[in-house]
């Protein structure tokens, strides 16, 4: 390939990574209180983290999750990483809330960078197949942000911009 080729293909992807980054999805949202019983989705599937280790999502399934697919290429996903680190108190990350980062379509070796990079202080992971991404996040479109509790299983998932106060408005402040 020419050098002229090869650059309109990277800007051509740089441009459909900006693009699809951010979209609204529709979504249900469970009421808190609701005397209601709903079934619980317990979300489960492994995954690698930065330091190799096969980790299951339903590890983390005593515990509120907030869990977010991101592009490494994706802006909307490195600012909303940076926001919800910066509204750490202290700069320490809530003891009552896991927070758990895949980075999909991408190796460990790009998810490492990609921690390191954002400085990230908690778990980060590879979806390299993309498995948990179109189990999960069918449009295939990030950021992609899901809460689980451990009482209603799945209470929200979002695709695109997220704030803090909605985030905190399903587990609370911290």
């Amino acid at each position: 390939m020419d050098y002229n080729l090869k650059s309109h293909l990277s800007i051509i992807l740089i441009l459909t990574c900006i693009i699809s980054c951010g979209e609204n999805l529709k979504h249900k949202v469970k009421e808190k209180n609701s005397s209601v019983k709903a079934k619980i989705k317990i979300l489960e599937g492994e995954f690698k983290t930065t330091q190799k280790l096969t980790k299951n999502i339903k590890d983390f399934s005593n515990k509120q999750l907030i869990l977010m697919f991101a592009d490494s290429f994706c802006i909307e996903c490195t600012k909303k990483t940076r926001l919800i680190k910066s509204s750490f108190t202290n700069s320490r990350k809530p003891k009552n809330i896991y927070f758990l980062s895949l980075i999909v379509g991408e190796d460990l070796e790009e998810a490492h960078y990609w921690k390191k990079d954002n400085k990230v202080p908690w778990i980060v992971g590879e979806d390299e197949d993309l498995s948990l991404f179109k189990k999960y996040c069918p449009e295939l479109k990030t950021p992609c942000t899901i809460i689980s509790n451990p009482d209603y299983g799945i209470v929200f998932r979002k695709i695109g911009k997220v704030s803090i106060e909605l985030i905190q408005s399903y587990v609370g402040e911290w």
